[in-house]
């Protein structure tokens, strides 16, 4: 009886011996549910920057960031998520190439990186809008538009060039293991990652991200470690001379509470110069006014701030998983044998791999849809220029949603506030109209001038 051999040839002339579409129900069903919200990180990015676009009001520079921030996020929904999910729809049996493989990983770790560039830029542009004013309100409005284009170009050299290039797996694949026959299947010899893993290429029809132990080091430390610990920084100065700042003009606002006091009790020992009061009130308004923008900046700065935690405790992950693949920490092919023939336990490690990769890689995926819903939902101003750009733009849509404008509600604020300015205003002349300035001391020199004309 003739014994039939199968020869696991893997030449690279020869089809891959993967299927496509070799997928169950479930991971159909949540690759649809991964579809969906790639849809939904296009569109509320896409919301977002015409939301900024098409209300002046919010051209700030803070938001010129977050816009181009918002672009990247667009471009990771519309291009990276899509890609993934069609490579788990086939099995992860690839049909692009090694060309475009290496493009599409190069691809996912730029926007990664400039988009993580942009929350520092914004932390940076923070920390001196506050911390260095002088600095800030003279050298901002040359910087922040080459700051971005910067952002967008400066990972280029450590991402597009070295993957295109293979400089990132330069001596990686250096563990050859043998051909044996095993089952009527005779393996061919190949060259393997010291953990036991394959080069993805064209005859294995895989799209895996394997890279040296330095390469990953390096660009994990310059990509997301370094510029995590310089944001780390900058809120931390941030928030501590916006606490000192904010005690100090409490202890603004009580002595000047107390000199208003002291104004009002005591008018005979007070001095009879009739400009103090005037002083007083500037100077309790410039307080306020300057109170008011400082809490408005501050404000600003802690939603940026949950911005660059939320980007932190999602990239996580991906980044120590990459780091422990890398440097061969956790499942593993230790011996040849277990690359040729697994037990059932080894091939449910590398299961668990796969899924713990993808699932990293997909928490980083989400948030990039969660940023624009957090600007969204923690700001204001953003979610009264979307219904302000709904109106303007997109009535009829804005009607059919039942949004409600902003400005039938800013209208009447208005009018209640040009009603009580006013009121203000008459009192004011009611004041300036009297003979010795207005009010209590007024009426207290008029009296002491009506005696003395008596007298």
């Amino acid at each position: 009886m003739a014994t039939s051999f199968s020869f696991y040839n893997l030449t690279a002339n020869s089809s891959c011996p993967c299927k496509i579409g070799d997928t169950d129900l479930g991971t159909i069903i949540t690759d649809g549910f991964l579809l969906v919200l790639a849809s939904a990180t296009v569109l509320t990015n896409l919301l977002f920057m015409l939301t900024i676009y098409f209300n002046r009001p919010l051209h700030t520079y803070t938001n010129q960031l977050l816009v181009s921030n918002a672009a990247v996020d667009l471009l990771v929904g519309l291009f990276g998520m899509p890609l993934h999910i069609l490579k788990s729809l086939q099995g992860n049996c690839w049909q692009g190439g090694v060309n475009f493989c290496h493009f599409t990983q190069a691809m996912d770790i730029h926007l990664t990186t400039v988009s993580i560039f942009h929350l520092t830029g914004v932390a940076a542009e923070r920390y001196f809008r506050i911390v260095r004013v002088y600095w800030y309100e003279r050298w901002i409005k040359r910087l922040i538009s080459p700051m971005i284009v910067l952002f967008w170009v400066l990972p280029a050299p450590s991402t597009f060039a070295p993957i295109l290039g293979g400089f990132h797996q330069l001596n990686v694949f250096t563990r050859f293991v043998n051909g044996t026959f095993v089952n009527s299947r005779i393996y061919i010899e190949e060259w393997r990652n010291q953990c036991g893993k394959q080069n993805p290429s064209e005859r294995y029809c895989r799209c895996a991200f394997w890279a040296s132990a330095d390469f990953t080091l390096g660009s994990t430390i310059f990509q997301f470690l370094l510029p995590s610990l310089v944001m780390i920084f900058f809120y931390a100065r941030i928030f501590t001379v916006a606490y000192k700042q904010a005690k100090d003009m409490e202890s603004l606002r009580v002595s000047v509470a107390m000199s208003s006091s002291l104004s009002v009790n005591s008018g005979e020992s007070f001095s009879t110069d009739p400009g103090i009061p005037v002083i007083t009130s500037m100077a309790t308004r410039r307080g306020s006014r300057h109170a008011l923008l400082f809490s408005k900046d501050i404000r600003v700065v802690r939603l940026c701030a949950v911005v660059f935690l939320l980007f932190l405790l999602l990239w996580t992950p991906y980044f120590v998983m990459m780091i422990l693949e890398a440097y061969c920490v956790g499942a593993n092919y230790q011996t040849d044998s277990q690359i040729l023939t697994p037990t059932d336990a080894e091939r449910k490690s590398q299961r668990d791999l796969a899924r713990g990769f993808y699932t990293a890689v997909w928490l980083g995926f989400i948030n990039s849809f969660l940023s624009p819903v957090l600007l969204f939902s923690l700001e204001k101003n953003y979610r009264n220029g979307f219904r302000l750009m709904l109106h303007r733009k997109f009535r009829r849509l804005a009607v059919c949603l039942k949004i409600t404008d902003p400005r039938k509600r800013m209208s009447g604020l208005s009018v209640r506030r040009e009603r009580s300015m006013s009121s203000a205003t008459n009192a004011d002349s009611a004041i300036d109209e009297s003979p010795t300035g207005g009010g209590s001391r007024g009426r207290f020199f008029a009296r002491q001038e009506s005696t003395m004309s008596l007298s």
